[in-house]
């Protein structure tokens, strides 16, 4: 993931517009400056909690299937198979779902 500049000065406009990735790497520094010598020592479950945020918001952000030729679309998640096989070599893909069971948001190649 390509860092962002975090302005901390920002507006209230800005912060209300915070994106999905911004937030992770807020998140993800936060978690790093506790695991550090920083100021911020968060407790084991706060830390925890964090974690479980990122990969919350990680999920919101839309992630290409993984599509061989003669296999299923694969969830690029948790490999939920994403298509129905039509038992002669060829599979059906769900091109309509929009989330996969594991709750990541799914970007379908054209």
């Amino acid at each position: 993931m390509k860092e962002t500049q975090i302005n901390w000065k920002s507006s209230n406009e800005e912060i209300n517009n915070m994106t999905y990735e911004q937030a992770i790497e807020l998140i993800q520094k936060q978690i790093n400056l506790g695991m550090s010598k920083g100021d911020f020592k968060p407790r084991k479950h706060l830390v925890k909690a964090y974690e479980l945020a990122v990969n919350a918001l990680e999920k919101q952000i839309p992630k290409t299937l993984k599509i061989e030729k003669w296999n299923p679309a694969l969830c690029p998640s948790c490999n939920n198979e994403l298509s129905e096989h039509l038992g002669d070599g060829y599979y059906k893909h769900y091109y309509g779902l929009k989330v996969c069971e594991c709750g990541q948001k799914l970007k379908w190649e054209e």
